[in-house]
């Protein structure tokens, strides 16, 4: 079963904009139950380290889960009792129980242009 720190390393890619050598969104992770989420990590993210690059991260940033994450909460971005909808310096390894509790990664893609993750479903902007 594929790793988030794989995950990250396999991405890193397609994340380079080749005129500038700086870093977009990594694809959003999907696993086997249908679950999906974004994982981020690089100098803009709140990871550690906070660098880009095909390097070791030992906690990422979160965002926009299909489902909500209450178990989640003491890394919450959410303000004024908000549902938060990035989660900030999640271990690696709490990411990697995460994922295998929804079977695993299955794939992961981009959105078509226009279009946001929402309550488990896809909002058209």
């Amino acid at each position: 079963m594929m790793t988030t720190q794989e995950y990250l390393k396999a991405t890193w890619p397609l994340t380079l904009l080749p005129e500038t050598k700086e870093q977009k969104l990594r694809p959003r992770v999907w696993c086997k139950d249908g679950f999906n989420i974004s994982i981020q990590a690089d100098k803009y993210t709140y990871c550690t380290p906070r660098e880009n690059g095909n390097i070791t991260y030992h906690e990422v940033e979160l965002g926009y889960p299909s489902h909500p994450m209450p178990e989640f909460a003491e890394w919450g971005a959410g303000e004024n009792g908000e549902t938060p909808s990035i989660w900030a310096y999640v271990p690696v390894l709490v990411v990697d129980v995460l994922l295998r509790a929804h079977g695993g990664i299955d794939h992961w893609g981009y959105f078509p242009e226009g279009y946001f993750p929402v309550n488990g479903g896809v909002l058209k902007i």
